[in-house]
């Protein structure tokens, strides 16, 4: 009879993933199993090789469209669900981003195309929430996609250098962060 596992799968690919992040696939399965608290031979019999750990551990995570845009048209102040959105955005792009930089950077790389997760598609749900919105004559027209893109880099640069610093800005930071970038891009750069 086997032993009971003693440790949980996701326990074992937060550490994985941890380490990866940290050191690169260059990080021993010895010690990944060490830090996880398992040999290395209960390692493999859950992923058979380093790719397999690697590639688990760097699962990519998805942006719920629907809860941030869908379900927002014609709902609150514009202005409020773009800066909700802003916030999510950064919040997501702060796991999504290393993960994803790492993926590109390894030699095994296996970056899955997955269309509900991925760039293009919050791309394009930012541009159709705004144009209901221009239907709705909550905002001005303007080009949808422009604004769209625009709004989605500015949260990408923002977790960009932060991850070059190594520092994540302390909440507040970030919150006003979120709330300046709505507010030039929906009102410009005319005094108030």
């Amino acid at each position: 009879m086997a032993r009971p596992t003693t440790i949980d799968t996701n326990q074992i690919l937060e550490t994985a993933r941890n380490l990866f992040l940290k050191r690169g696939f260059s990080v021993s399965t010895a010690e990944i199993a060490k830090t996880a608290g398992i040999s290395e031979g209960s390692l493999f019999k859950r992923f058979p090789s380093k790719e397999k750990l690697f590639l688990a551990s760097m699962d990519l995570p998805v942006f719920d469209v629907d809860k941030f845009l869908r379900k927002k048209v014609g709902e609150n102040q514009v202005e409020a669900n773009l800066i909700v959105l802003a916030g999510a955005l950064l919040d997501f792009l702060r796991i999504r981003l290393p993960r994803v930089l790492m993926l590109k950077s390894n030699p095994i790389e296996t970056l899955r195309s997955n269309p509900s997760a991925g760039p293009q598609e919050i791309l394009r749900e930012i541009k159709n929430y705004l144009e209901e919105e221009m239907k709705l004559g909550r905002i001005g027209t303007f080009d949808s996609e422009i604004f769209a893109r625009m709004l989605q880099g500015s949260m990408v640069n923002y977790v960009f250098f932060e991850l070059l610093s190594g520092q994540a800005h302390r909440p507040e930071e970030t919150q006003a962060y979120a709330e300046e970038v709505v507010s030039i891009l929906l009102y410009g750069a005319e005094p108030r």
